[in-house]
């Protein structure tokens, strides 16, 4: 599935996607596109290929396992299954359940609103009323109750109950500052080998989820990688770091700090990452995820070059005095 934004989502009902399915395997695709038109086609065609059950080369794996269940053995279970299990993953559907699960009091406007700020949808093609078939097929999957006449909607889906690989994207923002932290809290926790963080502007708070989350018995190494200009390397950051370092070592746990003094490396970086051995993720400023503003972490298979970058840092304890020295300038 894609991870961008401005998705495809669904203004029509869900069989008419069906039609589509039938029309790929049945090998009839120029005639529907004829029939229903060009940008009609577009559109559901783009859909199902971000829940992935179409690709460049015709139905996938997934695709063909709904066709089957539906079509040929007449299986709902088997069928709606798949089709919810696609839905959960897809990434509006996450926005709109992390974000809005356990809320009174909703309606398709809030859920509207959501998709534009979040940028899924882009509200000069995609109106209000256009998200009456998106809804209605969360409804029918039992992701969300919604009432068509009213437009109240309940969150029935929470996936913050279950830890699953599959979910790479986690949102944050001012109205959940507990999950905000939570979701941090959730990649340290699950870090294996190692932990490597790069924020240019770590500040101390970034220690407080780390202390709390780093466990010996799954990690040796943090190495924490910041940036001169970011105006918070600072004594107080030092001797924190200090005093976190040595309870490290009581985990049997090796912590390094660094800081990037050279400008020109600095400003060729923009992104931020938490890396371990089993994953990477791309993550907004640690203050950011306090401060509890609309942002996301992402997931990706992007390796950044940590270790380049690390070698052209200074330990925050052993060349403090070079630090200060760039500090002043």
């Amino acid at each position: 599935m894609t991870d961008k934004k401005d998705s495809y989502l669904l203004k029509d009902s869900w069989s008419k996607c069906e039609d589509i399915l039938a029309a790929i395997t049945m090998q009839t695709e120029k005639e529907l596109e004829k029939k229903i038109g060009k940008s009609k086609w577009s559109e559901l065609y783009g859909f199902l290929k971000e829940i992935g059950f179409i690709d460049h080369t015709g139905l996938t794996e997934l695709g063909k396992d709904y066709y089957k269940g539906k079509f040929i053995l007449k299986d709902k279970k088997m069928w709606s299954t798949i089709l919810k299990e696609a839905l959960k993953k897809f990434y509006p559907t996450q926005a709109i359940c992390q974000l809005l699960w356990g809320r009174p009091n909703l309606n398709k406007k809030n859920v509207y609103r959501l998709l534009v700020l979040e940028k899924y949808i882009n509200s000069k093609e995609f109106r209000e009323k256009d998200l009456g078939g998106f809804l209605m097929l969360l409804n029918q999957c039992n992701i969300l109750k919604y009432d068509k006449k009213s437009g109240r909607i309940t969150i029935l889906y929470n996936p913050r109950t279950i830890e699953d690989p599959e979910i790479s994207t986690k949102f944050l923002s001012p109205e959940t500052p507990y999950s905000n932290v939570r979701n941090l809290k959730e990649i340290l926790r699950n870090a294996e080998s190692f932990v490597h963080w790069f924020d240019k502007h770590f500040s101390t708070k970034g220690l407080e989820p780390l202390h709390d989350e780093a466990d010996g018995t799954k990690i040796t190494e943090i190495k924490i990688l910041s940036g001169i200009t970011s105006g918070r390397v600072n004594k107080k950051l030092r001797d924190e770091f200090i005093r976190f370092s040595e309870e490290m070592k009581a985990r049997q746990i090796q912590a390094e700090l660094r800081i990037i003094c050279n400008k020109e490396i600095l400003n060729a970086i923009h992104d931020r990452w938490i890396i371990s051995k089993n994953s990477v993720f791309n993550i907004p400023p640690v203050d950011t995820i306090f401060q509890g503003q609309f942002s996301e972490m992402n997931k990706t298979d992007n390796q950044p070059p940590f270790e380049q970058w690390w070698s052209s840092g200074l330990d925050i304890i052993t060349c403090w005095q070079e630090i200060v020295k760039h500090i002043k300038k």
